[in-house]
């Protein structure tokens, strides 16, 4: 398991944050379960990722080739 985060105060409401969090070497991408959370006074909460792809129904992004 893997983590990331960004700077305090982000994302800025109304703006869009771009984030790279490069997987550990040798990690296998094609089936890589991603989550996201926001964490507010010590205590961490799921958030919905919003994109075009189908989320799995506990929440995650599955990374999938598109070609």
């Amino acid at each position: 398991m893997s983590e990331g985060s960004l700077d305090p105060g982000y994302p800025l409401p109304g703006k869009v944050r771009q984030a790279l969090f490069p997987p550990p070497r040798g990690t296998a991408i094609e089936g890589l379960r991603m989550y996201a959370q926001i964490e507010v006074k010590g205590v961490r909460h799921r958030v919905n990722w919003a994109c075009h792809q189908r989320t799995e129904a506990d929440g995650a992004l599955v990374v999938r080739r598109n070609i």
